[in-house]
């Protein structure tokens, strides 16, 4: 499958020639490029495939969490500020961006509470079509230990953005940010 963009004819990706090759960049944005490149970098890695369905709405969704990851990167940056009033105002902001944070416990016996401990945590970003979410497992410390950018359009399943590893560390730095309890 080979992935356009045409910025006179359609606004977002659409699918055309049935090939397996990369995207082709038919535009002199250099941002759009650089989004096309990350976009087309996360399918090769094999963690992102649009359906055949509906090819668009999958590059949409991915470009959606391409966005929010970019905004993260740039909080995160400010989070590990030596200034303590960037730092402080970054924390703030970091607190406010998710819609929502949530965490999940595994299987334990019922009665013995003990046993029940947090496992896995969610941080919805952004909700409908296309949406956003971080998906991540949580150490025993209740920590967050791994962390994955999850995204979704109307009517398809939630599937893992392919992230670099730098990227990684920052999706997770932005996650360790946040209390998930004891």
């Amino acid at each position: 499958m080979r992935w356009e963009h045409s910025v006179e004819t359609d606004p977002c990706w659409r699918a055309s020639s049935a090939t397996n090759e990369t995207m082709k960049n038919t535009t002199k944005n250099p941002a759009l490029s650089a989004l096309q490149n990350h976009v087309t970098g996360a399918i090769e890695r094999g963690k992102t495939t649009p359906t055949i369905e509906q090819p668009a709405t999958m590059a949409n969704a991915i470009r959606n969490g391409l966005v929010h990851l970019e905004s993260i990167k740039e909080l995160v940056t400010r989070l590990q500020s030596d200034d303590d009033d960037i730092r402080e105002a970054a924390k703030d902001e970091a607190y406010s961006y998710p819609l929502s944070v949530q965490v999940r416990t595994g299987w334990f016996t019922p009665c013995r509470e003990e046993d029940a401990s947090k496992e896995e945590f969610r941080i919805l970003l952004s909700t409908g079509g296309p949406a956003c979410r971080i998906f991540g497992e949580l150490d025993h410390h209740c920590e967050p230990s791994r962390a994955r950018l999850e995204v979704k359009d109307w009517l398809t399943p939630w599937e893992e953005v392919g992230l670099l590893e730098e990227e990684s560390e920052s999706l997770l730095s932005f996650c360790q940010a946040f209390y998930f309890g004891e």
